[in-house]
Parts: C-alpha cells; sequence; structure tokens
C-alpha cells in the first residue's frame, strides 16, 4: 500500500512538471486607448503584446463606412517598439476612425472622433441679482450631441478678459437644457458681470456671450442680446478632455513582465527546458522522495 501511494505521488508530480513544460500559449495584445472625440490630426500609438514564439506587428485604420487598410511599416517586436504614427495622411477629415494593431493574427482595436468644429454659444442668457451678496445666471445648453460642459467667468467691468483667473465655475448638463448657476458671497457693494461660453468633447471652444453694459437692479433681470462683451477675447481652449495625451515614451520591444512569480517560473521551464531533461529531473527527484518516505517507514 506504502509502495503505490508513492507510486502515485511520484506520477502526479511527473505530470505537474511536464503541464508547466507546456509553453504558454494565451496570446495577449493591446492597443493605445484613445479618448472619444479629439481635435489634433496627428499623434502616436503604441501597443504591447504577449504572443508566444517570434511576433510582429501590422497597424491599419479606417474611416468610419471604410474598410480597413494597413499604414506604418510591418514591425519585428523582438527588435522593435511598437509605436507608430498617425498623421494628416490617415486623419483627413473631420470624421469617426478605427485603429487596430495585428500581433501574429490577435488583433486589438481602438476608435476616435476627429472634431475641431467649436459648439454654439450657449443661449438666452440671463442674470438676476437675488440677494445684496448673490447672483443667478441662468442659460440654455448648445444642441450638439458631442456639448460637454459650460465654463462661468466673472469680472468687474464688462470688458473683462474671459481667463482662468476670472473663471468661477464648470456646468455641465444635457444638451439644449435649460441651465442656472448661483453665484454666492460677492461684494454687496459691486456690480458684476458674466461671460459664458461653452466646450465641446474635444475641448473646442465656442464663442462667448454675456453681459452687456446695462447695470443690473436689485431684484430685475438682464437679458444679453447674444453678442460678446467689449474686448472680451476667446482663448486658447483649456481643458484636454478630447486630447490625446503628450506623446508616449517607446513601448518596450519584449512583453511585459509576468506579474506572478509562477508564471515566471513557467516561463523560465517553457522556454530553457525540454521535456527530456525534466524527465531526467523528475526521475531523480522520484527516487529521491522514494528513499526519504522508505527511510521513514523503518
Amino acid at each position: 500500500m506504502q509502495k503505490t501511494k508513492i507510486a502515485i505521488s511520484l506520477l502526479g508530480f511527473l505530470a505537474g512538471l511536464v503541464l508547466l513544460a507546456s509553453p504558454v500559449s494565451a496570446a495577449s495584445v493591446s492597443i493605445t486607448n484613445l479618448p472619444e472625440y479629439v481635435s489634433i490630426d496627428n499623434f502616436k500609438l503604441s501597443c504591447t503584446a504577449l504572443v508566444p514564439g517570434g511576433s510582429s506587428a501590422q497597424f491599419a485604420f479606417k474611416k468610419e463606412g471604410g474598410s480597413f487598410s494597413n499604414f506604418g511599416p510591418s514591425i519585428d517586436l523582438d527588435t522593435t517598439a511598437c509605436l507608430v504614427d498617425v498623421t494628416s495622411t490617415q486623419i483627413d477629415s473631420q470624421a469617426k476612425y478605427y485603429f487596430r494593431v495585428d500581433v501574429n493574427g490577435t488583433i486589438a482595436e481602438t476608435s476616435t472622433t476627429y472634431d475641431v468644429s467649436g459648439p454654439s454659444a450657449p443661449r438666452d442668457f440671463g442674470k438676476e441679482k437675488i440677494g445684496s451678496t448673490t447672483y443667478k445666471i441662468r442659460w440654455t445648453n448648445p444642441g450638439e450631441s458631442d456639448f460637454a460642459q459650460v465654463f462661468i467667468y466673472r469680472g468687474e467691468t464688462n470688458d473683462f478678459s474671459a481667463d482662468n483667473d476670472r473663471k468661477i465655475a464648470q456646468v455641465g448638463g444635457a444638451h439644449d437644457a435649460e441651465m442656472s448657476y448661483i453665484d454666492n458671497g460677492v461684494a454687496p457693494d459691486k456690480t458684476y458681470y458674466y461671460i459664458l461660453r461653452a466646450l465641446d468633447k474635444a475641448g473646442n471652444s465656442s464663442s462667448l456671450v454675456g453681459d452687456t453694459q446695462t447695470t443690473t437692479v436689485l431684484g430685475t433681470t438682464t437679458t444679453a442680446t447674444g453678442g460678446t462683451t467689449g474686448t472680451v477675447r476667446v482663448l486658447p481652449k483649456e481643458e484636454t478632455q478630447g486630447e490625446v495625451l503628450p506623446e508616449a515614451t517607446e513601448a518596450p520591444t519584449k512583453a511585459p513582465e509576468a506579474p506572478s512569480a509562477v508564471t515566471e517560473a513557467v516561463d523560465k521551464i517553457s522556454s530553457s527546458k525540454t521535456l527530456t531533461g525534466l524527465a531526467i529531473a523528475a526521475f531523480i527527484l522520484g527516487l529521491i522522495s522514494y528513499y526519504i518516505l522508505r527511510s521513514k517507514n523503518r
């Protein structure tokens, strides 16, 4: 009975080693996850790949409604980073684009919409002083489906600049929604002016709307005519919601290290040991286990 137990344990040990010796066959490929919208037509795409054997990568793109076309060279991942430049050759008009990378038949995809058109401005602007230190601002959001948010600026003259120093709020909401904002804690002895502008998901800005030179009296509401105010100027967009992140650093030429010590051991055994060598090692270990168990039973 004891010999049978020893034989079973040795067979189990051998089976485990054979399984460890089998090459890791699961393939994993990922590609840069692009934002929903971008306002630039040149950026880098990278990939990471964990694919058995020698690997090569090929990037492809298509405009919505079209078919995929390869671009960039076929990349030997054993010697070269998985990285490619997207340029105006690929992104040639405002539309949705799809990108993919093929690594030995394993494919990963991403997509984005190229948008450089600003949204329409907020409409129906109104301002009401509802207390000695409180203003209520109201407006209707633009109707475009890619509307993101409205920036609110406040100044003490009607020709202030709509810059970060005077921005007091960022308000989202649905497109075409009627909105309001309560500005509390302003000085009771001053008149304040407000300017609004909308941004879309790509970070494009609308024109500015807001106060005219009309003085607001407590308890009354003034409505702007829809024009811009004095010398208020449209500054470069302040948000980067829809922009691609700074250019990616070169991707590693090898697959990322496995997170588990067990997986590392599997990789080392798979790449450096043959089945014959493992069989010999298993036989020697089996003999050692047999003699240890035999000595304990005496």
